[in-house]
């Protein structure tokens, strides 16, 4: 005959898990050019013709009658994806620790999803930079290699203005 005991060393931690939910369910993560700041839709100085940061990404993203399309956004959504995946295993990690260790009261997931954020803004302009694009047109490069022979010039990259905005963000679900 033998006899078995169990014994559960962590009580309750559906119910710990549960709590944390609503905290990840109200938040999102936006990349690229969110909604809600004004200065992405103002004309822009670095663009012709009064264009804004907003309008100059959309032509750079689905191009125009006369430029090519430049999808940065979409090269960018595998890298994206792969880390996404990568940071919803250490949150589910960090979750599990923390409900272990009966603190899942306390966590606050709200700087590990900036740091996500953080992360996300930067494949988007790293993939601004190192993308694969069709090449300037000829008048194009003229232009900016004027007063500057030889610069080697890419797509995407004028003044920088577009690069800089590009931003990471946590939000409310909502938005």
């Amino acid at each position: 005959m033998f006899t078995a005991q169990v014994k559960q060393t962590n009580p309750g931690w559906d119910k710990a898990l549960l709590k944390l939910l609503p905290q990840l369910a109200s938040r999102q993560i936006a990349v690229g050019f969110p909604k809600g700041r004004a200065d992405l839709s103002q004309p822009h100085p670095g663009y012709e013709g009064g264009m804004s940061i907003i309008d100059g990404a959309a032509a750079n993203e689905f191009g125009t009658e006369r430029q090519p399309r430049r999808p940065f956004l979409h090269q960018s959504r595998d890298p994206l994806e792969k880390m996404f995946r990568q940071a919803q295993d250490s949150l589910a990690t960090a979750a599990k620790k923390a409900i272990e260790s009966g603190q899942s009261g306390k966590i606050n997931l709200t700087p590990a999803l900036a740091k996500i954020a953080l992360n996300a803004e930067g494949i988007v302009k790293d993939t601004i930079i190192n993308g694969s694009y069709k090449e300037n047109a000829e008048k194009t490069i003229r232009r900016k290699q004027k007063g500057k022979p030889g610069i080697k010039t890419r797509p995407l990259i004028d003044s920088g203005d577009m690069h800089k905005y590009v931003t990471g963000v946590v939000r409310e679900a909502s938005q």
